[in-house]
């Protein structure tokens, strides 16, 4: 079934040094599920030391340790430093813990640090800890206690807790007092430049939301949000640009975001190219070849479009040779995630192939739900937890 990603699942650890000299470890990881979870493009576990600790000089020699891999030296440095109760060492070594580069993932030790670093006031700490309660990471999921932890970090002045804060006021469908609170620490959260913040504005302003629509203002947010990295705001801009927001089609704009969103990853940024080059009734055979990649690619990271499009160049025979097993494999899995047109395309398929050759191309459709389902994604059509294989 389909499920929100928790730990542990494989995590890329980012080196973000700080002002201070020390050191945040930064796990990145595509969390799925309730809107504000779609909202994070990564899980900060540490944040920025508002003053340089009693330990800095172990903290500091394990943050370079860190940064050379060795990984068994930095857990060192930062065990001494946390044990004289500096909470930078603390979170950095939480962060190793639950990052598996020790071994086997330990998110009650890293869990038990943050509680410790947090106990001290450490705001990126109790950040930390609404995370883990938020997306159940290695604790079942508790809003409440996400809520709580939150807003220690956010009273302590971090400005991503003020975000998250804000998120699940929305989501709680805050009014009054506590509505206009949470449109406050969007704004200074926004104006910190923290990108997310950015992206939520500018959503704001592309809806209408709360405010006056403006599209233009949209842009300049999602513009600045693109800036720091959000890649998720340069898919935003290629849509706004591609489904004429701007009063009209600007298409060399729009393939210009998807590009640069979907070199970063982003799967709804493949998939537009691939549709929008394959649409084309005159690509040249290198276009369509990177049609082909990018359908491909998004259709391996769950994307049912995706999966319907690559099953139609299989039956086409353009942009690949015909493929017509192929062609049923993939069309069999965007029907199984809810997309109607996959039936009929799957039933052409099966025409062509027979029912002998329909039935080996089911198996080996199954195959690969069977072994690539466990991956985190969404659906657009399923519910999370409804998807199967028959």
């Amino acid at each position: 079934m389909c499920t929100a990603q928790s730990f542990p699942w494989p995590i890329e650890i980012l080196m973000k040094t700080q002002a201070t000299s020390t050191l945040d470890l930064v796990f990145t990881s595509a969390f799925r599920g309730r809107p504000i979870r779609r909202s994070l493009a990564a899980i900060f576990i540490a944040a920025s030391l508002l003053a340089i600790p009693a330990n800095a000089d172990e903290n500091s020699d394990g943050v370079a340790a860190a940064r050379s891999g060795n990984f068994e030296q930095a857990q060192m440095h930062w065990e001494r430093a946390a044990a004289e109760n500096d909470p930078a060492a603390m979170r950095n070594l939480a962060g190793l813990y639950m990052s598996g580069v020790l071994g086997a993932p330990d998110l009650e030790r890293a869990r038990g640090l943050f509680e410790k670093g947090a106990e001290l006031g450490d705001a990126g700490s109790q950040l930390s800890l609404g995370y883990i309660y938020l997306n159940g990471m290695g604790v079942t999921t508790d809003s409440a206690r996400a809520r709580m932890y939150f807003e220690a970090a956010a009273k302590a002045g971090d400005v991503e807790a003020r975000f998250m804060r804000s998120q699940m006021a929305f989501e709680d469908g805050a009014q009054g007092e506590d509505l206009q609170r949470a449109l406050n620490d969007l704004r200074a959260a926004a104006d910190a430049n923290h990108p997310p913040a950015l992206a939520r504005v500018a959503d704001l302003l592309r809806t209408g939301t709360y405010t006056e629509q403006n599209i233009q203002d949209a842009i300049r947010y999602h513009e600045q949000a693109a800036k720091f990295g959000y890649v998720q705001s340069a898919n935003t801009l290629g849509e706004i640009y591609l489904f004429a927001e701007t009063g009209e089609v600007q298409m060399a704009e729009a393939m210009q975001w998807f590009e640069k969103a979907a070199s970063e990853g982003n799967v709804a940024a493949a998939y537009s190219l691939a549709t929008v080059i394959y649409a084309n009734p005159v690509a040249s055979d290198e276009e369509l070849a990177r049609a082909f990649h990018h359908a491909e690619k998004a259709a391996h990271a769950w994307d049912e479009s995706a999966q319907l499009l690559l099953g139609r160049m299989f039956l086409e025979g353009r942009a690949v040779p015909q493929h017509l097993m192929q062609a049923y494999l993939w069309f069999d899995l965007a029907a199984s995630a809810g997309v109607h047109e996959a039936h009929h395309y799957r039933a052409i398929a099966a025409t062509r192939l027979g029912p002998e050759k329909s039935a080996e191309a089911h198996d080996l459709a199954r195959s690969w739900f069977e072994e690539n389902h466990a991956k985190p994604h969404t659906h657009r059509s399923v519910e999370r937890g409804q998807h199967t294989f028959e």
